[in-house]
């Protein structure tokens, strides 16, 4: 039987005024976990994928400054985390028609650092909604470990590092309630990434 359980929260920025002016700051943010699990367990004589499970969880916070009333500077820090193992069952039958059964794991945990500077235009719409154009560049820093092995025997350890740059260009709306706060959506954006796997990984 399969289980997920999944988590997801966004810390929407918030604005203190529906006029924007110089020297204003905005946070938010972006939180996220997930957790699943494989109880399936298959026949002795067959083979193929066995128990496996994996979580994940990853936070965002975000702040900004406005410049002037159109133009905003800020940026994002970012951790993510996550695991997973997965099992695999195999075998063979020997000259006396035994069944010889091998079962082996992988194991994979990966984390990652991200920075995000970016800038912001705001376009007036009415005293209620805003629209802004987001630009925004990004390196991330990360470490991908992976253990093999089958039961019995040694397992082996690969750790890969790597760096991503990244950049994007996004829509923002926001909207305004009340002359007090707002909350910002956005949907969708044209965006590029480059990776490339560090030459100092270690093999044990």
């Amino acid at each position: 039987m399969k289980k997920i359980i999944a988590l997801f929260l966004v810390v929407i920025p918030v604005y203190a005024f529906a006029q924007f002016s110089k020297g204003q700051v905005f946070l938010g943010g972006s939180l996220s976990a997930s957790s699943q699990s494989n109880n399936y367990v298959p026949t002795p004589n067959n083979s193929g994928p066995i128990p496996s499970k994996g979580n994940s969880i990853s936070i965002s916070p975000t702040l900004g400054f406005l410049l002037n009333p159109k133009l905003a500077v800020g940026g994002s820090i970012g951790y993510s985390t996550s695991f997973s193992e997965f099992d695999y069952s195999s075998g063979y039958y020997d000259t006396n028609n035994n069944y010889i059964k091998s079962t082996g794991y992988t194991k994979t945990q990966s984390q990652g650092i991200t920075f995000a500077p970016f800038v912001r235009y705001y376009i007036p719409i009415s005293n209620s909604f805003y629209f802004a154009t987001q630009g925004q560049i990004s390196f991330t820093r990360s470490t991908n470990d992976t253990k093999q092995g089958t039961i019995g025997s040694s397992e082996t350890d690969q750790s890969t590092p790597s760096y991503t740059l990244g950049a994007n260009i996004k829509p923002v709306l926001i909207f305004f309630p009340s002359t007090k706060w707002g909350i910002e959506a956005s949907v969708g954006s044209i965006s590029y990434g480059h990776t490339r796997y560090l030459p100092n990984a270690l093999f044990r």
